[in-house]
């Protein structure tokens, strides 16, 4: 594991926190008289409802929120992700992108799990056994582990091109040393010849 992943750990950790306090548990607001769920719709505005109850355009609002959270999180580390590990060796960046991806589904599936049974508290009225869990719940974890897949294949054929231009970059500036230096080069060529020579004669 790398400093990276180590540090992402503890990052998602307290991300998933502050998710729960910041806007899972506000939406306990709905089923309370005279208050208002006001949360970040994570696409540059507010959900501001009340008085309702959690069903509905309510829950599908609840649902697609968290699925654009998710995909934005998901974007947001890898591109960190990129920044963070550019020094790294094409292995070390390989063995990096596969654990920040680990990293990445456990913290979705944390996500849709505590979504889950905030839905059916809300729905069962502060008794989550009350009721069913949403049957398109797994929407927003389903999306998330594909575009999480989609993003390290598309990062492991990038590193896999850099791999392939190394020999190439080095065999340009081989060709490149040659063209400046034909004399130096023809001086290398007779001085290995001739030792190639004396050793047979020995």
């Amino acid at each position: 594991m790398t400093p990276f992943e180590l540090a992402l750990e503890q990052e998602l950790t307290v991300e998933r926190q502050r998710f729960d306090s910041k806007w899972l548990f506000v939406w306990h607001n709905i089923n309370i008289k005279n208050r208002l769920v006001d949360v970040d719709d994570f696409k540059g505005g507010r959900i501001r409802v009340g008085g309702s109850s959690f069903e509905g355009q309510i829950q599908e609002i609840y649902w697609r929120t968290i699925g654009r959270y998710l995909q934005q999180k998901i974007h947001e580390i890898f591109r960190h992700w990129d920044v963070e590990t550019r020094e790294y060796s094409n292995a070390k960046r390989l063995s990096s992108l596969d654990a920040t991806a680990n990293c990445l589904r456990r913290f979705a599936a944390t996500i849709v799990r505590s979504a889950t049974e905030t839905d059916r508290a809300l729905r069962g009225k502060g008794d989550p056994k009350s009721v069913n869990p949403y049957p398109r719940a797994s929407g927003p974890h389903t999306t998330a582990n594909a575009e999480i897949f989609r993003l390290v294949e598309a990062h492991k054929q990038l590193i896999g091109e850099d791999t392939i231009a190394a020999p190439a970059s080095l065999f340009k500036k081989l060709e490149k040393w040659y063209s400046q230096n034909k004399a130096l080069a023809w001086l290398i060529g007779l001085s290995v010849g001739a030792l190639l020579a004396i050793v047979k004669l020995l």
